[in-house]
């Protein structure tokens, strides 16, 4: 398995060589677009499992994103939830959502 800057340097370096989009295509098995676009596009990188695959790309997978506050984490808890010693020290905006969602709130 490669990753995507690798695949991207291997591209340039064949179309160095080849001089041909079609030809670079043909030699990864990929359509002359799809190599161009992989050699040049910032940030391009293909989706469909069977030409990640082919590829040599590993399979991306979807996760859902933390109920709380909208991102993914490695961890299984949130990491953008702080404890708080008391009340008094939690910040007014997050104390005052808290009471109008009527959310629990914790503290040490």
């Amino acid at each position: 398995m490669s990753d995507i800057g690798s695949l991207r340097r291997e591209v340039r370096e064949a179309y160095k060589k080849l001089r041909n989009w079609r030809a670079v295509g043909r030699e990864f098995g990929i359509t002359s677009g799809m190599a161009w676009r992989i050699a040049k596009e910032r940030g391009y990188e293909p989706r469909d499992p069977h030409l990640r695959a082919r590829l040599g790309l590993p399979a991306l997978v979807s996760v859902a994103p933390c109920e709380k506050c909208g991102e993914v984490h490695v961890s299984k808890r949130c990491t953008k939830e702080r404890a708080y010693r008391d009340l008094f020290g939690m910040p007014r905006e997050i104390l005052t959502k808290a009471i109008r969602e009527r959310e629990e709130i914790k503290y040490k």
